[in-house]
C-alpha cells in the first residue's frame, strides 16, 4: 500500500500525538450538576445487588440489572415506568426472556 511507503503513517500519527499533547481541540468541558441522592422506595430499592441505572431521555423510563427474586439469570434487565416526571415510579418488570436468559 502507498500509504505506509515512505513513512507517512508515521507522520500522521506523531501530529495526531502532538494535537493531543499540546491540548488542541481540548475545550470540550464534562460539566455536571448532581441533586441531592433520594432513595427511590422499595419497588425500586432492594436488598439485591441492583445496578447500571439508565434514566430515558424524557425521564419517565428506568433501567437497571439486578438479580433480584425473579430473575431469569443471573442478572437480568428491568424497566419500571412513569406517567410524568413528577410521579413516583411504577412496579418492575423484567424485560423478560427475549432480553434476558439463564445467563
Amino acid at each position: 500500500m502507498k500509504w505506509f511507503n515512505g513513512g507517512r503513517i508515521g507522520l500522521v500519527l506523531t501530529g495526531f500525538i502532538l494535537a493531543i499533547s499540546l491540548g488542541i481541540g481540548s475545550s470540550a468541558k464534562a460539566e455536571f450538576t448532581f441533586g441531592t441522592p433520594t432513595n427511590l422506595g422499595p419497588t425500586i430499592n432492594s436488598f439485591y445487588e441492583d445496578s447500571a441505572p439508565s434514566i430515558s431521555s424524557d425521564g419517565l423510563s428506568l433501567y437497571f440489572s439486578s438479580n433480584r427474586a425473579g430473575s431469569l439469570g443471573s442478572f437480568d434487565l428491568w424497566v419500571a415506568t412513569r406517567s410524568t416526571a413528577d410521579d413516583e415510579w411504577g412496579t418492575l418488570v423484567n424485560l423478560g426472556p427475549i432480553v434476558n436468559d439463564s445467563s
